[in-house]
């Protein structure tokens, strides 16, 4: 932001400026300045432009929206033959946090236990909260269905996608947006069950996932037990989410995309 200011301040340089959830949250002091030096704006999701009008009165024909994207190739390497047995496999990847929503997680975990389902719960990611997580884990008597690794590498992370059946994602963070969690499961043909936040349906349309409030635990589990006892219907969902991630979060093809918006971005201004 200061920068793109310093740019208007002390020279005829045209400048576009990304604002994301972080500005559109927090209200940071510059981005308003900021929102009225640019010819133009860019935002990594649909949603946020209806804030982008609200909060800083930019018009929607001066933002382009450019979808934080994944290498497919890195995930094709481990093509998923998939093989569900009696044990509903479960993952979570992200910051061991509040805001991540892994106390919502672990009541369902109980609540899944208690229901008779049989299953193993994958917990990927380090943070503030994992000690506390693993001893809530005892106390729930479940600390045996959960494994804990802690911060995995982005390979490690692929492998136990591959063999995973549902992805749970629980965030209560008031700037997540379209979360790069989601889309490696979903593009590992994982089941995707999300909270409702912001802008998610772009990322989770109909058919290929459930969206929930995270604290809507009988819900969650509802549709777990679903999954677990309707393995065709898993399967095609899942489908679905990969065939929307290969065709809206591909990075070569978006980066393509791009550059033709910033050719004609320029030309137009030349």
């Amino acid at each position: 932001s200061l920068v793109a200011l310093l740019i208007k301040e002390f020279s005829d340089i045209k400048t576009t400026s990304f604002l994301g959830a972080y500005d559109l949250e927090e209200r940071f002091w510059g981005t308003s300045a900021l929102s009225k030096t640019s010819i133009n704006y860019v935002t990594h999701c649909n949603y946020n432009i209806r804030l982008l009008r609200l909060y800083y009165d930019i018009k929607k024909n001066n933002v382009l929206v450019m979808y934080r994207s994944l290498n497919v190739q890195d995930f094709y390497i481990y093509e998923k033959q998939k093989h569900i047995g009696s044990k509903l496999n479960i993952t979570f990847t992200g910051r061991c946090c509040k805001e991540k929503g892994v106390y919502h997680i672990m009541n369902v975990l109980l609540q899944l236990h208690c229901s008779g389902v049989d299953f193993t719960m994958n917990f990927i990611g380090d943070g503030e909260e994992r000690v506390n997580i693993t001893n809530l884990s005892r106390q729930y008597e479940i600390y045996d269905k959960i494994i804990f690794y802690g911060w995995l590498d982005p390979v490690g992370v692929r492998d136990i996608l591959r063999c995973t059946d549902v992805f749970l994602f629980l965030s209560e963070k008031v700037s997540e947006r379209l979360p790069n969690a989601i889309k490696e499961a979903m593009l590992s043909l994982c089941y995707v069950i999300s909270s409702n936040s912001k802008g998610i349906n772009e990322l989770v349309p109909h058919g290929a996932g459930s969206i929930h409030r995270p604290d809507d635990y009988k819900s969650i589990l509802d549709c777990i037990i679903y999954c677990s006892k309707n393995i065709e219907f898993m399967r095609r969902s899942a489908k679905i989410g990969q065939s929307h991630i290969l065709k809206n979060f591909n990075i070569s093809i978006n980066m393509k995309k791009q550059a033709r918006l910033w050719n004609n971005l320029i030309a137009f201004h030349e």
